[in-house]
């Protein structure tokens, strides 16, 4: 299966909304609006209508950028979406002149981005968004 990717498309925020949904991640319309509205780039496969694939780049369009919630609807996961995405937003973005990539992912995803060429090393994150999120839905639980 061919598919084809495309930066910048246009997409409305709804169609990103929707494929968070589809692969169970919370979602907020009115974040997604300015999520595609504030990042310096993004990149989907859409087929049938449908988005299937979904990377959103942070990055100063200088030296570094960070690849945001790769998503990919589940009925094409394993189908070579996501490293579709990746690898040629990695080489659109080295075109740009970004010569540092990074991200933030689950262990089970190691074999994946090693796959798509990154090295693995240690970092650390204060992830405020899920440590508000769990607070949210332990109030909401009790």
């Amino acid at each position: 299966m061919e598919f084809r990717v495309k930066r910048n498309a246009g997409l409305d925020y709804l169609q990103v909304h929707e494929l968070r949904l589809a692969v169970g991640w919370t979602s907020d319309p009115e974040r997604q609006r300015k999520e595609i509205e504030n990042c310096y780039s993004n990149f989907s496969i859409v087929s049938q209508g449908v988005l299937i694939g979904y990377l959103n780049i942070i990055s100063d369009g200088v030296s570094d950028a960070l690849l945001n919630n790769l998503m990919v609807h589940p009925d094409y996961q394993r189908k070579g979406v996501g490293t579709k995405l990746v690898k040629t937003a990695v080489d659109e973005l080295t075109r740009d002149g970004v010569k540092f990539f990074n991200l933030v992912f689950n262990d089970e995803l190691v074999p994946f981005y090693k796959k798509c060429g990154f090295h693995i090393m240690r970092s650390g994150i204060i992830d405020l968004w899920n440590n508000e999120h769990n607070e949210a839905v332990a109030e909401t639980a009790a």
